[in-house]
C-alpha cells in the first residue's frame, strides 16, 4: 500500500551572513514508499546549488535512510532572496546536515495514504512569458518592475527603456529590469525613446500556465497527511534591492498557506520557469506572502473538487543520465573574450552616433551580454572549460511514478515549453515536470529561441542540441517507469 511522509528543517545556520531572516528559510522533504520501494524528494530554498553539493546532499541521505542514491533527488526552489551556493555562503557540512534532517523527518512520518490530484489553468494567469518578440530585433526580457494593469504586466515602461538604450548604442549592455521606487504614480515615468513604442505593451500569456497538487491524508482517519504544490514562475519577488533581510521568497508562503488551510506538511515544486515569472511590480516581501498564498489557495480550492484515490500501483523512482554539450561559440581564451568586448563596446558607441540600425546594435548587445556570462567558464589558465573533455556535461534527471503520476525532474532553468512538450506525449496533466534538479545548470532555451538572443540565450551554457538532448532524456526516463 501507498504511504506517504513530509518533513523539513532550517537551512538557516547553514548560511553565512548578518542578515536577519524575514521567514524561515528551509529543507522541505517529501518522502513516498510503496512495498520495498522508498523514494526521497528534498526541495531547498535556494536559487542556485553547485552539482557537487546536491551530489554530496544525495549521498548522504542515501547512505542515512539506505535509500538508493538512485531514488534521491535534491531539486531548489528558485528562490532568488538568498545567496547562491558559495563556499563564501554557506557551510556545506550544515546544509547537508540540514537537508538529511528534513529527509529524515519525511521518512519517519510516513503512514499508509491515499490521494487526490488537481492540475488546471486559472482562467486569469498568475504567471507570464518575460520574453517578447519586438518588431526585427529578435527577443526582449523583461525581469520585474512591472505595471499592474488589471492583473496583466504591462512592460511599455521596460520596454522605453531598452529602445533607448540601443538609440545610445553605450554602454552595450541589456536593460532587463525595472526596480520600481517611490509613489506609484509616479514610479513609472520614463524618457520617451527615439523610437515609439505602444502604450500599453503586455507581456504574452505563459508558455505553461499549469497549477498542479498531489494531496495525500490516511484513508480511514481521513486526517491530512500533506500536500505537494506545482506552479512555473522565477521566486523572485522579495529580493529588493538594499533588503536587509533574508527569505523563502513565494514558495515558502504557498507551503504554509497549504499547511494551514489543507494540513500536514508541503513542499512546493518549481515548474520549468526559464521563460516564466509571476506578476513582479514593487518588490517585497508582501509580494511575495500574496503570491504565494495566491498560488497555494487556487491549488487547493481546485482540489476540492477531485476524487480521492487508492493508489495499488507501482512506485518506482529512477535516475537517466543526460549529455549535454556547451555551446560552440564560448571564445577559447579569456584574452580573447576581453578583446572582443572591447571591440564590440567601441562598435556600438561609434555606431549609434553614425546611425547604425537598431537591429545590428542588438545583435552587438546579444553578443555582449554573454561573453560576460561566458567569463564564468573559464578556467585558472584562462582557457575556455567548454574545451575540456570535449565540452560534454553530463547530468543526472530524477523520475519517480507514483501510480498514474509522475514527477520529472530537469536540470537548470528549462523553458515552460519543455513541459508543454512532454507533457503531449505522454500523460498530459499527470506529469509534474520541476526545475533545478540535482543542481544548477543555466538556462535551457528551445532552438528556435538561440537565433533570438536575449538574456536566457546569452546566459544558456548549453547550445541548441540541447533541446533535443533533454526532451528525449526525458521520454527515455518516463518509459522506464512504464509511461
Amino acid at each position: 500500500m501507498l504511504s506517504a511522509g513530509f518533513g523539513k528543517a532550517s537551512i538557516w545556520e547553514a548560511l553565512k551572513t548578518d542578515r536577519r531572516a524575514a521567514t524561515p528559510i528551509e529543507a522541505a522533504a517529501f518522502c513516498v514508499s510503496s512495498g520495498k520501494t522508498s523514494a526521497l524528494l528534498v526541495f531547498v530554498d535556494i536559487g542556485n546549488m553547485r552539482p557537487s553539493t546536491a551530489k554530496r546532499i544525495r549521498k548522504d541521505i542515501s547512505r542515512s535512510l539506505r535509500i538508493p542514491e538512485s531514488c534521491c533527488a535534491v531539486f531548489l526552489t528558485h528562490n532568488h532572496a538568498v545567496p547562491g551556493d558559495s563556499p563564501k555562503a554557506y557551510n556545506y557540512s550544515l546544509l547537508c546536515k540540514a537537508c538529511v534532517r528534513a529527509a529524515r523527518s519525511a521518512f519517519d512520518s510516513k503512514k499508509p495514504a491515499e490521494l487526490a490530484f488537481t492540475g488546471f489553468e486559472p482562467k486569469n494567469p498568475i504567471n507570464f512569458t518575460r520574453r517578447i518578440l519586438y518588431k526585427d530585433l529578435g527577443a526582449l526580457t523583461f525581469y520585474n518592475g512591472y505595471r499592474d494593469a488589471g492583473g496583466k504586466p504591462d512592460i511599455s515602461h521596460t520596454l522605453k527603456i531598452e529602445i533607448m538604450s540601443f538609440c545610445k548604442g553605450f554602454p552595450p549592455v541589456q536593460q532587463h529590469g525595472f526596480n520600481v521606487k517611490g509613489p506609484l504614480k509616479t514610479a513609472y515615468r520614463v524618457p520617451e525613446p527615439l523610437v515609439q513604442v505602444k502604450t500599453p505593451y503586455f507581456l504574452g500569456k505563459p508558455v505553461d500556465g499549469l497549477l498542479q497538487g498531489i494531496f495525500f491524508r490516511e484513508p480511514e482517519s481521513k486526517k491530512p497527511i500533506g500536500s505537494i504544490l506545482r506552479f512555473a514562475a522565477h521566486a523572485a519577488a522579495s529580493n529588493a534591492p538594499g533588503a536587509d533581510f533574508y527569505s523563502g521568497d513565494f514558495p515558502f508562503f504557498a507551503r504554509r498557506e497549504a499547511e494551514k488551510l489543507f494540513g500536514g506538511g508541503s513542499v512546493f515544486m518549481t515548474g520549468p520557469s526559464g521563460n516564466l515569472v509571476p506578476l513582479l511590480t514593487k518588490k517585497s516581501l508582501k509580494l511575495a506572502e500574496t503570491i504565494g498564498k495566491q498560488a497555494a489557495r487556487l491549488i487547493i480550492n481546485s482540489a476540492k473538487n477531485s476524487k480521492w484515490e487508492n493508489i495499488n500501483g507501482p512506485v518506482k523512482a529512477v535516475s537517466q543520465n543526460a549529455v549535454f554539450r556547451f555551446r560552440d561559440d564560448f571564445p577559447a581564451r579569456k584574452i580573447d573574450r576581453d578583446r572582443e568586448m572591447k571591440m564590440i563596446a567601441e562598435e556600438t558607441k561609434t555606431g549609434a552616433k553614425s546611425g547604425m540600425p537598431l537591429k545590428r546594435i542588438k545583435k552587438l548587445t546579444d553578443r555582449y551580454e554573454m561573453l560576460g556570462y561566458a567569463n564564468t567558464y573559464f578556467d585558472k589558465g584562462g582557457m575556455a572549460v567548454t574545451k575540456n573533455g570535449g565540452g560534454k556535461i553530463p547530468w543526472d534527471l530524477f523520475a519517480l511514478r507514483i501510480g498514474k503520476y509522475a514527477i520529472l525532474g530537469l536540470p537548470g532553468e528549462p523553458f515552460g515549453e519543455y513541459s508543454a512538450i512532454l507533457r503531449s506525449r505522454t500523460i498530459g496533466k499527470r506529469l509534474l515536470t520541476v526545475e533545478l534538479c540535482n543542481g544548477y545548470l543555466s538556462y535551457f532555451p528551445m532552438k528556435k529561441d538561440y537565433p533570438l538572443g536575449s538574456y536566457e540565450v546569452n546566459a544558456a551554457r548549453c547550445g541548441p542540441s540541447s533541446e533535443k538532448t533533454l526532451i528525449n532524456s526525458g521520454l527515455k526516463a518516463l518509459k522506464k517507469l512504464g509511461f
